[in-house]
């Protein structure tokens, strides 16, 4: 009995111990949490948190993007400043070795001087301390009383007047040596002080434009730094002046497509007229041939008339004699016929010559080549002389034009392709040149024409186009115009005012152009 339940406590704790397990071992299961809701309060924090942050970098690119401007106009201005400077720095050295040569050249003369001088001096010396031992011995008049005879006293004298004259222009040689020496000596000395004045200019000249190229290089490193906002800027701006371009473009086509149009349909006009005029000659001279044929057959009627009328009457003999009477007026009448047909035949003649063309030789000769027909081809020739000579005149002004606005003037970007220093791959293509120049100073045209466009061009304010007959000169960047497409302008007629650059804030900005037909054209090279 205690050993039977023995084995059954055992298989109770057996069987305990396989059901707690499990419920020992098993982890416990977490609550799940329900997600939180969002509310209309905590929408609207994140949506003005994402508002102002848009703002701040809406902020931050507007003052970098007013950054880029400023450096780049200061970029310009320094550019500007450092090829004058290269050019004062040439220009100073230049000057300096001129007069290096200069003082070498003064240097040389005066030692050249300077020994013939001492060479004079020896000579005369010499000269002069040889008649001095010989006056030593005997006096003048012993020398002259001791000649032999009176010719060899005379001859004596007269050597001691040579020797006097020789003396006293030895003497004058060597004052004017002397004199030329200490002004050739002065002239080195100024020259002297000019080359160290000019070294001067030129070492002030080199440390400027040092400090041009430092303030250069520390505008291209911020310039670096805002490398997106350059990018963005230039790219801004590169948009506008194909805008501008492809609208000049686009006009200079329509002009051309309409002048082109013009002169055909004025070629068709003159066709007709030819055509016209032809066919009127052909029915004057077939209306006139007819009524000559008629008259010519009424007169032989009445002719033949008269004389039945004759031949009844009078005897036979005597009806012979008339007709002979009547061949010899018909003979003279012949001959007066003739000179009258040479004389009209002249007429004709001196009427086509005069006209510029030829004459009709006959009656069935067409009349493609007669004179009313030629008339308007000619009279079209002098406007396209005229045309042509206005175009011609303004090629002729390359580079006499008046500049297009007066006062201060500085071109701050050259035309084509302007890339920036340190900076190749940074370029910006211009169609013309941009004029630094007083704020709302007026812009003129450079040469007289037709106005033949206005418009508004985003980044460039109100632009006028002006055509000179194939030549075309463009003004943008204007406030209030003074013209209207189709107003005729002179040299130096007012166009409009200039706006303030945006850019460059205190000054204004004038775009100009020149092309000739679609060609652009370097508008520095035609200005004065």
């Amino acid at each position: 009995m205690n050993r039977r339940f023995k084995y059954t406590g055992y298989i109770l704790l057996i069987a305990l111990a396989a059901n707690l397990v499990p419920a020992w071992s098993a982890p416990k299961k977490k609550k799940q949490q329900k997600p939180k809701t969002e509310t209309s309060a905590d929408v609207k924090r994140q949506q003005e948190a994402t508002q102002q942050e848009i703002k701040r970098t809406r902020e931050k690119i507007q003052l970098n993007e007013q950054e880029v401007k400023k450096k780049l106009s200061e970029l310009s201005k320094i550019g500007d400043n450092i090829a004058a400077g290269k050019v004062k720095v040439a220009q100073s050295a230049k000057e300096v070795e001129s007069l290096k040569a200069e003082i070498e050249k003064l240097q040389s003369s005066i030692d050249a001087e300077t020994r013939q001088l001492e060479k004079l001096r020896a000579e005369y010396l010499k000269t002069v301390k040889q008649m001095r031992r010989k006056c030593k011995q005997t006096s003048t008049l012993a020398f002259i009383f001791s000649s032999n005879n009176f010719n060899e006293a005379m001859r004596r004298m007269r050597y001691l007047k040579q020797f006097s004259k020789w003396r006293d222009d030895k003497s004058a040689e060597i004052e004017k040596h002397v004199a030329d020496l200490k002004s050739r000596t002065e002239v080195l000395a100024a020259a002297k002080i000019k080359h160290d004045k000019a070294l001067a200019e030129n070492v002030a000249a080199q440390n400027s434009l040092q400090k041009q190229y430092v303030a250069q290089d520390a505008i291209v490193v911020e310039l670096r730094k805002n490398g997106e906002a350059l990018r963005s800027h230039l790219a801004k701006k590169q948009s506008e002046a194909n805008a501008l371009k492809n609208r000049v473009a686009a006009l200079i086509a329509e002009e051309q497509r309409k002048a082109e149009a013009e002169r055909k349909a004025a070629e068709e006009k003159r066709l007709q007229q030819e055509k016209l005029l032809a066919q009127q000659a052909e029915a004057e001279r077939l209306a006139k041939e007819k009524a000559e044929a008629e008259k010519k057959a009424a007169a032989e009627a009445e002719k033949a008339k008269k004389e039945t009328k004759k031949v009844e009457k009078e005897p036979k003999k005597e009806a012979k004699k008339p007709p002979k009477k009547d061949t010899k007026k018909d003979t003279k009448k012949e001959q007066k016929k003739e000179p009258q047909r040479e004389s009209k035949k002249e007429s004709e003649v001196s009427y086509a010559e005069a006209r510029g063309r030829k004459p009709r030789r006959d009656a069935n000769t067409s009349a493609k080549g007669s004179a009313p027909a030629k008339a308007p081809a000619k009279a079209s020739s002098p406007a396209k002389s005229s045309s042509a000579a206005s175009g011609a005149s303004f090629a002729a002004s390359k580079g006499s034009l008046p500049r297009p606005v007066g006062g201060h003037f500085r071109i701050t970007s050259r035309f084509g392709a302007n890339s920036l220093p340190e900076m190749p791959n940074v370029t910006y293509d211009n169609p013309g040149i941009d004029i630094e120049t007083a704020k709302g100073a007026a812009a003129s045209s450079v040469y007289s024409g037709t106005v033949s466009g206005v418009y508004m061009v985003p980044g460039y304010g109100t632009v006028v186009i002006v055509n000179h007959d194939g030549y075309y000169s463009v003004y943008g960047n204007l406030g209030q115009t003074r013209v209207a497409v189709g107003d005729k302008v002179k040299q130096g007629s007012i166009l409009g005012n200039v706006l303030e650059d945006v850019d460059n804030p205190g000054f204004g900005m004038l775009h100009f152009e020149v092309w000739k037909n679609r060609d652009k054209q370097d508008p520095a090279a035609w200005i004065r």
